[in-house]
């Protein structure tokens, strides 16, 4: 499936580029991984997602020096990428995908977007593995 950014993620992105509402610098992007097996849809929450919680694992915080963006097919599409994160577990758990994660004005944590692993879901066995992601966004 192809990354999704659902209503309130649209809005809060919307607030930023807009001025409305400024990235302040305590705000943070966090990239999650979940093990609750859902495909992103516009209706999403926070709570929509189960953050995986088996040991070892931990999100990450993006920081905005390790994306990269560029231009394609003649600048008509711009697009974003983020070093990869590497996720590593010392238990078991089923992954469905990944969610970026930041607050809205009332300090609300809420989902910017969201990504449901294409070659997924991904099993850690139980004496645990690794997951390596690479944040992407594209737009045209």
């Amino acid at each position: 499936m192809a990354l999704l950014a659902p209503n309130e993620g649209e809005l809060q992105m919307l607030r930023f580029i807009t001025g409305n509402e400024v990235f302040e610098a305590g705000d943070t992007l966090r990239l999650k991984l979940y093990d609750n097996n859902v495909s992103p849809a516009e209706g999403d929450t926070f709570s929509t997602y189960t953050e995986s919680s088996s040991a070892g694992y931990g999100d990450t915080i993006l920081v905005g020096d390790s994306w990269t963006i560029e231009k394609s097919g003649g600048g008509d599409t711009v697009s974003a990428a983020c070093e990869q994160k590497t996720f590593t577990y010392t238990a078991g758990d089923t992954l469905y995908g990944y969610y970026i994660t930041s607050k809205d004005d009332t300090g609300d944590t809420i989902v910017l977007w969201a990504e449901e692993f294409t070659d997924g879901p991904y099993t850690i066995p139980g004496g645990g593995g690794t997951v390596k992601v690479t944040p992407r966004i594209e737009l045209e």
